[in-house]
């Protein structure tokens, strides 16, 4: 395959070169500039020596609903752990937790802001089956509570009628037994 590239115009073209930024050199010389900053990827771009250096990504979560069960040191200890057990060392990963804003703010290579949004995926979860589970709690005890006062209103009303057919009783003995009441 003839790429028309002669090994002057390669030797012109080898470089070392960061991808962070810069361009093309435009000029007279035919090759590419150096490319400045961190990150990307360096070496002889000929060579098969490039190494890739991530870029950190920075994501923000918001934890309210999750920590309004599960206290914010059970949520870092389980991300902590779920790092760990994905093979993520702790020092490729920043993580803060900040209890007054309910924030949860991650530092890290692409795969470890995934993984943080599936914990949260599944604390969640669990804090929604948790709220469910709390409600149909208060929904048994309510209909309890509504039955426990039913039954007293019931015994109320039947309590006052037999008072009501007590003196009813005892008035209609003393109508038949010829007592007279005071006027």
């Amino acid at each position: 395959m003839d790429d028309g590239l002669d090994g002057g115009t390669i030797g012109k073209l080898r470089k070392k070169a960061t991808l962070a930024g810069g361009g093309y050199e435009a000029g007279g010389g035919a090759g590419l500039s150096d490319f400045g900053g961190e990150g990307g990827m360096e070496g002889d771009m000929f060579d098969s020596g490039y190494s890739v250096k991530p870029t950190p990504i920075t994501r923000i979560y918001a934890v309210g609903r999750v920590t309004s069960n599960v206290k914010f040191e059970e949520v870092e200890k389980t991300l902590i752990a779920v790092l760990a057990a994905a093979g993520q060392k702790p020092e490729q990963a920043k993580i803060s937790l900040h209890e007054s804003t309910n924030v949860l703010v991650v530092r890290g290579n692409s795969e470890i802001p995934d993984m943080v949004a599936q914990l949260l995926e599944s604390l969640e979860k669990n804090q929604k089956n948790h709220d469910e589970s709390q409600e149909t709690k208060m929904k048994l005890q309510q209909h309890r509570f509504e039955r426990e006062i039913e039954e007293l209103q019931r015994a109320r009303a039947e309590a006052e009628a037999e008072a009501e057919a007590r003196d009813l009783q005892k008035r209609l003995r003393d109508i038949q037994f010829g007592v007279k009441s005071k006027k």
